[in-house]
């Protein structure tokens, strides 16, 4: 529930049409989401409490994770509206919650590609047939005259429609790529729900007119079928140095050729990103500490966001600019810690990725497409999905947190062995994972 809210509108925009228009409107927030949002931030600890799951263990594993997110609890001290970014953060937070259910679930590899690939069949069908069938809820009009239209099926906007259509595009494609590949046998057409969502995903970028979207669904495609081969997952064990050395080679061209703007051309955008190059050089000359920043959520609120509108010539609630935006909010120190979040996470997926593994091909690929896109989106400490699938990207692996989150499960099936029968019968994949946890445990000792 919580990534649907997150892919698609809050639940009170469910209820009432527009978003907040006026700066004391954005600083109140809105009562309804505050207790959706609680409870199932709530639901996620209860969860995550009776898993046992062993929380020390789990900030030691991913300690660059709680170290940036500790900074942005201290960065709340120094914000002009404290109790607001306290609560901003709050809520942010429950990501790294949701994050931690998935990753302790019995097999968190199928229930994270399920959750994300029944979360894109759900919205994207529904996008469909809002922007089809339900114009009134399905398109917007947005400019100065209210006369331009603009797609957003089940989300408020059409760059919140683009992240939702990059993420359908990747696990569609990585589904389809895993029936190919897989030796099981096969149903007839079982491959045909994937396909359609894939189709169905394509019609609406075409709409959408969303360029960051499509370019980061052509990165992301790409690297989900280059890499299936074995030899190029071999080659890519320097990754570091061919990243550095296309990026020299990149920028080198690109001083000739001009690269970079045949890309943008080619996307149907100009060399100020539809405006935001203006924007971001407003945005890096406002009062607020380079350093700090000017404390977690505390740029786009009280009279700073109403100069910044008045300045921009437009009301946006995001620098457009995942990068820019966490300076603004952080400063230079969050950018820092940010950077090297996502450095460590890539440091997990890389050794698996080497070695075949399909999960951290897709983990990459996400890895990738989110480095891109936050250059002229946020998508950073917002919610939204792909800031939950960045902190699931570089969320610690698998193995630790299942094992903290089964510590006590081995003594608990030997004292009762007709409790154990029980799930065997009821839930064969519980049954199987507390005898191979009895069997670890018996090995050990």
């Amino acid at each position: 529930m919580w990534i649907v809210v997150c892919a698609s509108r809050p639940v009170s925009e469910w209820f009432q049409s527009g978003q907040a228009s006026t700066v004391d409107a954005y600083l109140e927030g809105s009562p309804t989401d505050r207790a959706s949002f609680l409870v199932l931030i709530a639901l996620g600890v209860i969860v995550l409490v009776q898993r046992r799951v062993a929380f020390g263990k789990m900030i030691q594993s991913n300690r660059w994770l709680f170290i940036f997110y500790a900074y942005c609890l201290a960065s709340v001290f120094w914000s002009d509206y404290p109790f607001v970014a306290f609560k901003r953060l709050f809520k942010d937070f429950g990501n790294v919650v949701m994050v931690m259910v998935l990753l302790t679930e019995s097999q968190p590899v199928e229930a994270i590609t399920a959750t994300f690939l029944r979360v894109s069949h759900l919205l994207i069908a529904l996008s469909v047939v809002f922007v089809r069938f339900f114009p009134e809820l399905g398109r917007t009009y947005t400019g100065y005259s209210q006369n331009d239209l603009m797609y957003v099926g089940v989300t408020t906007h059409k760059n919140t429609l683009g992240a939702l259509l990059v993420v359908a595009v990747v696990f569609a494609v990585a589904d389809l790529l895993a029936r190919r590949g897989s030796q099981a046998k096969k149903a007839a057409y079982e491959w045909m729900d994937s396909a359609i969502l894939l189709l169905m995903t394509l019609w609406l970028l075409r709409i959408a007119d969303c360029a960051t979207a499509v370019f980061c669904s052509i990165i992301g495609t790409a690297v989900l079928v280059l890499t299936r081969s074995p030899k190029v997952t071999q080659r890519l064990r320097f990754v570091e140095v061919y990243a550095i050395g296309g990026s020299i080679l990149w920028f080198s061209l690109d001083s000739v050729f001009h690269i970079t703007e045949l890309v943008v051309l080619s996307l149907g955008r100009d060399m100020t990103l539809t405006t935001r190059t203006g924007a971001w050089e407003i945005l890096l000359n406002a009062d607020v500490s380079p350093l700090f920043g000017a404390g977690f959520k505390s740029f786009w609120a009280g009279e700073r966001m109403a100069r910044m509108w008045t300045a921009i010539g437009a009301h946006i609630l995001q620098a457009h600019n995942g990068y820019i935006e966490v300076y603004l909010e952080c400063g230079a120190v969050g950018v820092a810690l940010l950077v090297v979040m996502l450095l460590a996470g890539f440091r997990k997926i890389k050794t698996p990725f080497i070695q075949g593994d399909s999960y951290a091909r897709l983990r990459l690929t996400l890895w990738l497409i989110v480095l891109f896109y936050n250059f002229s989106e946020a998508s950073f400490t917002q919610i939204g999905i792909l800031w939950c699938l960045t902190l699931l990207v570089v969320a610690e692996g698998l193995t630790p947190l299942l094992a903290a989150a089964a510590a006590a499960a081995p003594q608990a099936a030997a004292l009762q062995p007709a409790l154990l029968i029980h799930k065997w019968v009821a839930h064969p994949s519980i049954g199987a994972r507390q005898l191979a946890l009895n069997r670890v445990s018996r090995n050990r000792q």
